[in-house]
C-alpha cells in the first residue's frame, strides 16, 4: 500500500471510528513530516487545541496498513476521552472521566520508544483506555490480536473486557 492509500485509509478510519464512538465533532486529519514529532516512534497524536489528530508520514511510509488503522482507533479514542472530560458526551462515569481529566492535566507527549514504553505514561488510564479500545477493535473488525505492552498488559486485558461488554 503507498503512502497515498494509506492517508486515505486513515481519513476513512478516523470517521468510521468517530461515527462508532458517537463522535459528531469533526476531527480533522493532518499528515506532518516525522520531523515535526519529537521522535519518529510517535506515529500520531491529538492536539485538542487544532481537533486534529496528527500523523507521521514517516512512520506512515514504513507501517503496515493495519497498524494505521490500529492508529486511527488509539487516536479517536482520545477524541472520545476528551469530550467525555469536556462533558460534550456524557458516556463514561464520572470517576472514569474525573481520572481522564486528571490525566489530561498532567500528560506529556514521549520523546523516545524509551518514554513511550515507560511505566508512567502507559499507566496514564487514558493511555490504557486508548490502547485497550484500539485492540478490542482490530480483534472485533479484523480478528487480529494487536500488541499490548507487557507492563500494562493485566490493566488493558481488563479494560478490553468492559469496553467490549459496553460496545458489543
Amino acid at each position: 500500500m503507498n503512502i497515498k492509500e494509506k492517508q486515505n485509509l486513515v481519513i476513512n478510519f478516523v470517521q468510521k471510528t468517530c461515527d462508532i464512538l458517537g463522535i459528531e465533532k469533526k476531527l480533522n486529519v493532518v499528515f506532518q513530516d516525522g520531523m515535526f514529532f519529537k521522535s519518529n516512534d510517535v506515529n500520531a497524536l491529538i492536539d485538542a487545541k487544532t481537533w486534529e489528530i496528527l500523523f507521521n508520514l514517516n512512520w506512515m511510509e514504513e507501517a503496515g496498513s493495519l497498524d494505521v488503522v490500529l492508529a486511527c482507533f488509539h487516536e479517536v479514542r482520545h477524541a472520545y476521552q476528551m469530550l467525555n472530560v469536556m462533558g460534550i458526551l456524557k458516556t463514561e462515569s464520572d470517576d472514569r472521566i474525573a481520572t481522564w481529566k486528571h490525566d489530561f492535566d498532567n500528560y506529556f507527549i514521549p520523546d523516545s520508544k524509551e518514554s513511550i514504553e515507560n511505566d508512567i505514561f502507559l499507566h496514564f488510564d487514558v493511555e490504557i483506555d486508548a490502547i485497550s479500545f484500539a485492540c478490542y477493535m482490530m480483534d472485533k473488525m479484523f480478528n487480529v490480536e494487536a500488541y499490548i505492552p507487557e507492563i500494562t498488559r493485566n490493566l488493558i486485558e481488563e479494560r478490553m473486557k468492559e469496553i467490549k461488554d459496553k460496545w458489543q
